[in-house]
């Protein structure tokens, strides 16, 4: 999408890659403030190709959510990150309002040219969570930056290669199917 939107309703993002050439490119932007539609991730990845991602997770009309299939993030054109709301606040992984919704995240696209990284400490909680990673065309497709906790493990799934660089104790690994995981932090698990 290459202008500016002012369209009504949802944007469900189902499969592939939305990529957003413009700031605008969603109603209101991808800011943390002025969003005028909710953003659903139900299986698709936000392109982000003009600007970082800081919208809230929640239900509002500047929020997005994470329905049946979760999906993610992907960078264009420069390195990108994803704030949700702004503030590097905690998202606890499996509540609906606030979080994944218990669904997988995926980080960087087959079409992707560089890094995303998640700055948002994670809160797993019990279970294991999936992190789904695309190889695109950068050395390091994925980032998760802040601290990783739960009693639950983490899988990476994708070919792509992750990069965790923030200070995190969780339950431990389950095998990676594909791709690289990268550690330049610390991790207690």
């Amino acid at each position: 999408v290459g202008a500016a939107s002012t369209y009504s309703g949802a944007t469900t993002i189902s499969g592939g890659v939305l990529r957003l050439d413009d700031a605008g490119s969603l109603p209101g932007g991808i800011g943390a403030t002025g969003g005028t539609r909710p953003l659903v991730l139900a299986g698709g990845v936000v392109g982000l190709a003009t600007g970082d991602f800081t919208r809230p997770l929640g239900s509002g009309a500047d929020a997005v959510s994470f329905g049946t299939g979760g999906g993610g993030f992907a960078a264009y054109n420069a390195n990108r990150t994803v704030n949700f709301g702004g503030a590097g606040a905690l998202v606890t992984w499996n509540s609906g309002s606030t979080g994944f919704g218990s669904q997988p995240l995926t980080l960087g696209a087959a079409s992707a040219t560089h890094t995303v990284t998640l700055v948002n400490p994670l809160d797993g909680g019990i279970d294991d969570r999936t992190v789904q990673v695309e190889d695109g065309a950068a050395g390091v497709d994925g980032e998760l930056a802040g601290r990783i906790s739960g009693s639950g493990g983490l899988r990476k799934a994708g070919a792509g290669t992750l990069l965790l660089s923030g200070s995190s104790t969780f339950g431990g690994w389950a095998p990676a199917a594909a791709g690289a995981l990268s550690l330049s932090g610390t991790l207690n698990g």
